[in-house]
């Protein structure tokens, strides 16, 4: 399985642990990110944001893990998440996505991902 990170904000400069083969790239989808949250230490941080986010490039890299929920606590660490129902995802081949990726994010992000990796 290969799997895509996106990102926005400063994990495209400093992923820290992440597990990632290559530095990001400006190759993910366009997606509504805002300033609408606090972060765990008082900072303002961008999130997707459907209803006030404005359409923004976003980052993708290739995880150097293979298997989606190592990759998803592996982002969950790196964001310092209090749960990984925190991180959002789609899953291209088999359909699946979570609670936090609704329609308006799974279009563009499956886009962006089947072009980068195309399914046989």
């Amino acid at each position: 399985m290969r799997i895509a990170v996106l990102a926005w904000g400063s994990l495209v400069w400093d992923a820290r642990e992440l597990a990632i083969e290559c530095d990001f790239e400006p190759s993910g989808p366009r997606l509504p990110v805002e300033f609408c949250r606090i972060s765990g230490d008082g900072r303002l941080t961008l999130v997707v944001d459907e209803d006030r986010g404005a359409d923004c490039l976003t980052y993708c890299a290739t995880s150097g893990l293979s298997n989606l929920g190592a990759a998803i606590e592996n982002l969950r660490v790196r964001e310092g998440m209090p749960s990984p129902k925190g991180v959002g995802f789609v899953d291209i081949a088999s359909g699946k996505f979570s609670d936090r990726a609704t329609p308006e994010v799974q279009t563009p992000v499956r886009a962006a991902v089947s072009a980068r990796w195309p399914i046989d």
